[in-house]
């Protein structure tokens, strides 16, 4: 169900920015108006809309040598706190010895200044993955092996290899305090597999098809699907304790305590959702995309604005990471390359 829109229509193309973007390991936004993102060649690069529309090599200040890496390579993961403060990410260390490469998991300012490793991790199917509580005091995420990163624990196996067969060993740590290094399990992950939630400390977890909503701050399950099945508790979250989801009946928005609101019309795609309470959505796989408030008990949007720029052109399955809004400009990727464009805010009178 489309709803009416009055809006001045407006013939423009998203503008190209980049080309090799490793869109795998999505983009961030960063306190300063940039975003962040790592190439095909797994360098870091930032994107800034002002003055200009200008792609700079983005450098973090941890040096691998200080802690007594032989070198270092690819990037495996990225994440940002939700003020843009803080960045997180995992890379792979040569300890130089042939016994291969861990990853050591970094966090670092937002200019990447202050880069310091928190631990050590390595490469699964679903990860690794790594996320900030809301207050930006912890990381949590999995896998972490110890919570040590110079070569040495590395190098002497006990720690790094007690986190492929210890299950529930205090070493097998999900959570880590950035400012004192505290390590503890909280059961935030199950097959090192999560959806977090970007407004809350909330995750859907359990695996690919994850089971259950779950507090990583209070250590709490809020609740559990009955059966397990192909579908995920929570596919997209859309408000800080509620998510699109799908049922054999069709889409939901799901809460965090179970309720349930059933869509009655078409699939809504929600791309990004912005500071103002506004999203990014389409009913029509993507075809048209709209601006706008949204009524959840009749999944309506509310005074929805044109977007010609997108219409057709953002993949319909994004989600939360495939796009970015900072202030009236958006990016995302499309294929292995970089676009913005500018956001229609309001509708002409």
């Amino acid at each position: 169900m489309l709803p009416a829109v009055m809006t001045a229509m407006v013939v423009a193309q998203p503008v190209f920015l980049w080309a090799g973007v490793d869109v795998g390991l999505g983009m961030i936004p960063l306190n300063d108006g940039k975003v962040l993102f790592v190439d095909d060649q797994s360098r870091f690069r930032t994107v800034s809309c002002s003055p200009e529309f200008v792609v700079e090599e983005w450098t973090p200040s941890w040096d691998p040598a200080t802690d007594g890496w032989a070198g270092s390579g690819r990037i495996c993961s990225l994440s940002g706190s939700s003020d843009g403060g803080l960045v997180c990410f995992t890379m792979a260390v040569d300890p130089g010895n042939g016994t291969g490469w861990p990853l050591a998991v970094i966090v670092c300012e937002s200019d990447g200044s202050d880069a310091r490793p928190l631990a050590l991790s390595y490469e699964v199917g679903g990860g690794p993955q790594f996320d900030f509580t809301l207050d930006s005091e912890s990381i949590y995420g999995s896998p972490i092996v110890g919570c040590r990163s110079e070569t040495c624990c590395y190098q002497d196996r006990e720690d790094y290899l007690a986190g492929f067969d210890s299950g529930l060993d205090p070493l097998h740590v999900d959570m880590i305090e950035i400012d004192t290094g505290r390590a503890t399990h909280h059961d935030v992950c199950q097959d090192y597999g999560y959806n977090d939630c970007p407004w809350s400390d909330l995750v859907g977890n359990g695996g690919d098809s994850a089971f259950r909503v779950y507090d990583v701050v209070r250590c709490a399950s809020l609740f559990e699907l009955e059966e397990r099945s192909a579908y995920s508790v929570i596919d997209t979250w859309v408000l800080p304790d509620a998510g699109l989801a799908f049922t054999e009946n069709g889409q939901i928005l799901r809460f965090a305590d179970g309720r349930e609101i059933a869509n009655p019309g078409d699939m809504l795609v929600a791309y990004a959702r912005l500071d103002d309470g506004r999203y990014l959505y389409s009913f029509d796989h993507g075809t048209t995309v709209m601006l706008g408030n949204m009524d959840w008990e009749r999944f309506r949007g509310m005074d929805p604005v044109l977007q010609p720029e997108l219409s057709g052109v953002l993949p319909w399955e994004s989600w939360y990471g495939d796009v970015v809004v900072q202030g009236e400009t958006l990016y995302f990727a499309g294929g292995d390359s970089l676009f913005r464009c500018t956001l229609i805010m309001d509708s002409d009178p």
